[in-house]
């Protein structure tokens, strides 16, 4: 009776061990490394200050903020499999897709910034860093990430002068073709 016990023990433990192996995102899946655009180290670490830093990063790109979209902690960045050699990528999967994102840390004692801004390139859905390339140039541990700021830039709308332009030229463009039938 004491075998059969221990037998069920071990299979609990084996569940909850199993259970709580997180599998790797494949390198295929996150698209690519995204692009580190800038990082400070902001007095006030609020979205306020946050979102004007970004904005004056960026310039003229108005982007969408909320602080809803705030992802607390690293628990939720995945390692990537199949990544190339020499990095250590981490993956972080957005619930939808987002053009720019902020990593903020804790104090790295390889810099004294503490925020950093990405450009999503790749699979939108997925935030992509180098731990061992983060920001400038240095590495930096998984568990020194505060928190992530994912932030969306609005679709380009193409100026009415330049639909114009281009409904203008296809015009021509088949006028040339019927001409050149004719002839």
């Amino acid at each position: 009776m004491s075998f059969s016990i221990v037998k069920r023990a071990f299979a609990v433990a084996m569940l909850a061990v199993s259970s709580s192996v997180v599998m790797a995102i494949p390198y295929t899946d996150v698209g690519s490394v995204d692009t580190f655009i800038a990082s400070a180290k902001l007095a006030n670490s609020g979205d306020g200050t946050v979102e004007s830093w970004v904005e004056s990063v960026l310039g003229d790109v108005d982007l969408t903020f909320s602080g809803d979209d705030k992802i607390d902690g690293y628990a939720s960045w995945q390692a990537v499999s199949g990544d190339p050699a020499g990095t250590d990528l981490w993956a972080l999967e957005f619930d939808e897709a987002y053009d720019y994102f902020i990593v903020k840390t804790g104090n790295l004692k390889v810099t004294d910034h503490t925020t950093f801004l990405y450009r999503n390139l790749g699979e939108m859905l997925y935030g992509v860093i180098d731990l061992k390339n983060f920001g400038a140039d240095f590495e930096i541990k998984l568990g020194k990430i505060s928190h992530t700021n994912p932030y969306s830039a609005p679709a380009s709308v193409p100026e009415p002068g330049s639909l114009g332009l281009l409904m203008a030229g296809a015009l021509g463009l088949v006028a040339a073709r019927r001409l050149a039938r004719k002839a």
